[in-house]
């Protein structure tokens, strides 16, 4: 989970077309590259939900390739394998398929949210390998240098709490809860009926692990969106008079949103690897067999010829209008 900032969150709101339920399973290697198998049903993403005026209904076919093709642009992919793609009974967007990238920190399917990817990646440390959160991406949506899941320009710390009158408190408490509610729907649409199982199969039996389940070299980490917002509302629904003592204790806000959440933040999720073995499997040679069967996946997906698979060559230029 992405800090616990209301800024952050509505940030990942922002960037989420709608629910998305299912796993992914990373297979990883040593230098960082691997391959991960997803398997989900989603609202369709955002790039077709808001995509260019079209005269008319789009056919079944059309609004599933124009979901496909927001998949296969996924940011870091080297290829694609076993894919196919449709629509469930409920209109969401059912997909599956195996996604090969060379550095875990590079993957990222946009237009989907915070739910599908990984948020984390693997390199080198003290001998081994460690599995933790990736640096912001350059460009990306800003950040804060505060650790506290409430933090940002304003905020007053536990000890300054410590010193107001409960009148006041109960004042700043109220502001909390303002923002809270300001925020919450769009915290409901990134969230509602959002559900994720992410494995990690690592290259070398994990240690010291923190935020995730582990179990020899496996590492399970999930999220449940409705459980998370189910959380946050008794948060701020409980009494000022049991919040004034969290609010002004060290620290005690941070624990109450993590269990109000249920999840750790990613930047306190990590786990080592201390003896990282040989490659699980031979990345090249599995991309370049993935690109070779590109012809007959075009055809079981219905993709056109011109449209980009991700093949080692960056995608050509959009066309232009008439063109």
């Amino acid at each position: 989970m992405r800090r616990f900032t209301f800024a952050a969150l509505a940030l990942a709101a922002l960037g989420l077309s709608g629910c998305i339920e299912g796993e992914q399973t990373f297979t990883l290697n040593p230098d960082g590259s691997g391959k991960v198998r997803i398997d989900v049903v989603m609202a369709p993403p955002a790039e077709f939900a808001v995509g260019p005026a079209k005269k008319g209904r789009p056919t079944l076919d059309e609004a599933r390739l124009q979901s496909l093709k927001a998949m296969l642009k996924g940011q870091g992919v080297t290829a694609w394998k076993d894919v196919v793609a449709g629509f469930a009974q409920d209109g969401r967007f059912k997909f599956a398929g195996t996604a090969y990238f060379d550095k875990l920190d590079r993957l990222e399917f946009q237009n989907t949210g915070f739910l599908l990817g990984s948020q984390f990646a693997l390199t080198p440390d003290k001998g081994g390998l460690v599995l933790a959160k990736k640096a912001p991406r350059p460009g990306g949506p800003p950040g804060t240098d505060d650790p506290s899941p409430f933090g940002g320009p304003g905020r007053k710390s536990a000890a300054e709490l410590a010193k107001l009158p409960d009148a006041d408190l109960d004042a700043y408490i109220l502001g909390d809860r303002i923002q809270f509610q300001g925020t919450r729907p769009m915290l409901l649409a990134a969230l509602s009926r959002g559900k994720m199982k992410t494995t990690y199969l690592l290259p070398g039996a994990a240690a010291d692990a923190v935020g995730f389940k582990a179990d020899g070299a496996k590492l399970v980490h999930e999220l449940d969106g409705d459980k998370m917002l189910a959380g946050m509302d008794a948060l701020f629904a409980r009494p000022n008079a049991e919040l004034r003592p969290i609010y002004r204790k060290s620290g005690g806000l941070e624990a109450a949103a993590v269990a109000a959440f249920g999840v750790l933040p990613d930047e306190m999720c990590k786990a080592a690897i201390p003896a990282p073995g040989p490659p699980q499997f031979d990345y090249a040679a599995e991309v370049k067999a993935a690109r070779e069967a590109y012809p007959a996946l075009r055809k079981a997906l219905g993709v056109p010829d011109d449209f980009w698979i991700p093949d080692g060559n960056p995608p050509p230029p959009p066309k232009r209008p008439g063109m």
